[in-house]
Order: C-alpha cells, then sequence, then structure tokens
C-alpha cells in the first residue's frame, strides 16, 4: 500500500512514520515544508519518497502528489499548535488547508483518510 504522512516530523508523526519503515510492508511518502529542519526524521528520508511543498499552497505538492498517487492519507499536520497561536482565528485555515489536500489527493484515488 501507498502511505502518505502530513506532519511526519512532528511528534506522533515521527513515531508513525519510524514504524511504517520498520514494518517494510508499506511505500511511504511524507510532505515536508523544510526537509532540513525535520531533525526528528532525518536519518530516515532516504527511505521516503519525499514531497517537498507547503499544505497552505497546494501547488507545490500537486505534481508530487500525482507521482506517487497514494492509497492511503494519514493527516497529522496542524500549523499554529504552539503557545499563543493556539486559539487564533487563523486555525481555521488549517481546515480548509486539509480538505484541500484530501480533494487533491481523492482525484489521484486515494481511498483511505
Amino acid at each position: 500500500m501507498k502511505v502518505l504522512i502530513t506532519g511526519a516530523s512532528g511528534f506522533i508523526g515521527s513515531f508513525l512514520l519510524k514504524q511504517l519503515i520498520k514494518e517494510d510492508k508499506h511505500e511511504v511518502a511524507v510532505i515536508l515544508r523544510d526537509p532540513l529542519n525535520a531533525w526528528r526524521i532525518k536519518s530516515f528520508l532516504e527511505h521516503v519518497y519525499l514531497i517537498k511543498g507547503s499544505l497552505d499552497d497546494p501547488e507545490s505538492y500537486r505534481s508530487q502528489l500525482s507521482v506517487f498517487k497514494p492509497d492511503v492519507l494519514i493527516h497529522l499536520a496542524w500549523d499554529g499548535v504552539v503557545s499563543k497561536r493556539r486559539n487564533e482565528a487563523g486555525q481555521w485555515r488549517n481546515v480548509s488547508n486539509m480538505l484541500e489536500f484530501m480533494e487533491s489527493a481523492v482525484s489521484q484515488d486515494a481511498h483511505t483518510f
């Protein structure tokens, strides 16, 4: 199965990514804004299909999404989870970004979210 993870460099996402790679049963892709800053998963990036992009900018990931064609999406990305930003009205942007991402993946035949 082809699995695409958003938020793979976060706390939960990094453990999930490591487990999927360890199991060696799936092709795994991750979307990262800044791969050089993904310190939790740096040593695992050679084992995944890397999509350099941001959920804030659908054009940054659409073409690579069509190349990888995931079956499964695991969405763990969320912007603004630290400190004062947790309660900002801009948090709603995360919802619209997730929906846009999901629509793009479904158009590439992703079937599980």
